[in-house]
């Protein structure tokens, strides 16, 4: 049991909540939230470690929390401020009630996340008129990989996968695979923005799909989906005057509090949800 377990619980709620409110009011979580979070969890890291003895999940889920976070961000999937907030929870509550927590908290803001953005600019795309043409593409492959999916888990019944487990995920994976087939023009509609070379941001999202011109030799390459310094004088030297670049993203942070609070009453949801159903 950790030490300290309610003040670990109000730091992680606190932070949780405060970049809730930053994120949806500027778009952003903020370091002077985060930082202080990291901190905080590493001296009570070193101090479980000193008093209680080495745990190894407390060092290895931060470690991987980074990691794989990094990653993400790299290829634009999300926020360098979400990588930061995921791992400042991950320190500070690597494990609660014997659960991975970010695991429970992941699961719970991703499921919440795809539904809510997926119906909302769903049915805002649908009032401004939908182009079947521009999205075909993708409602092919929506298609497609929800044809595989009723494939799979229609084999996983067969095998003894729970059934309610499936009736669990049919909305989200739902919601999901309606956002992909129609990502195209959600994205040219409401984040989709053709940035002058001077304005550009250090850490923008690069639009790959609407790359063009000269812009596309020197950004299309690799897995890379951010902007840096390095990129941008590159860009000025081929004298590329505007980059199509993702704004004005839907915020994470309301959902990561939404998991929080979920699995700080639930803790076992995920484990209970996927291996005792």
């Amino acid at each position: 049991m950790l030490s300290f377990l309610f003040w670990r619980e109000v730091i992680v709620l606190f932070g949780v909540l405060f970049s809730t409110y930053t994120d949806i009011k500027k778009g952003l979580i903020y370091d002077r939230v985060t930082y202080p979070m990291l901190l905080l969890g590493v001296l009570l890291l070193l101090f479980e470690f000193s008093y209680a003895g080495f745990n190894y999940l407390y060092a290895v889920v931060p470690l991987l929390v980074f990691v794989i976070g990094y990653i993400v961000y790299f290829m634009g999937k999300i926020g360098g401020g979400d990588v930061k907030l995921f791992t400042a929870i991950a320190l500070l509550l690597p494990v609660f009630e014997g659960e991975i927590f970010l695991l429970n908290v992941l699961f719970v803001a991703a499921i919440t996340s795809i539904v809510f953005v997926s119906i909302y600019y769903f049915s805002k795309y649908a009032r401004k008129g939908i182009s079947f043409s521009e999205n075909s593409r993708d409602i092919a492959k929506a298609v497609f990989i929800g044809l595989l999916l009723i494939v799979y888990f229609g084999v996983m019944v067969k095998m003894g996968f729970s059934a309610k487990i499936l009736l669990f995920l049919l909305l989200p994976i739902f919601c999901g695979l309606l956002f992909f087939a129609f990502q195209t023009g959600i994205k040219r509609s409401f984040f989709l923005k053709k940035v002058p070379l001077s304005k550009l941001e250090e850490d923008e999202i690069i639009a790959r799909e609407f790359l063009s011109g000269k812009a596309v030799s020197v950004l299309n390459t690799g897995f890379k989906g951010v902007l840096s310094g390095k990129e941008i004088m590159r860009l000025k030297k081929a004298g590329v005057s505007e980059v199509p670049v993702y704004r004005d993203m839907p915020p994470f942070a309301p959902f990561i509090l939404i998991g929080v609070v979920f699995s700080l009453f639930y803790p076992h949801f995920f484990s209970e949800l996927f291996f005792f159903l």
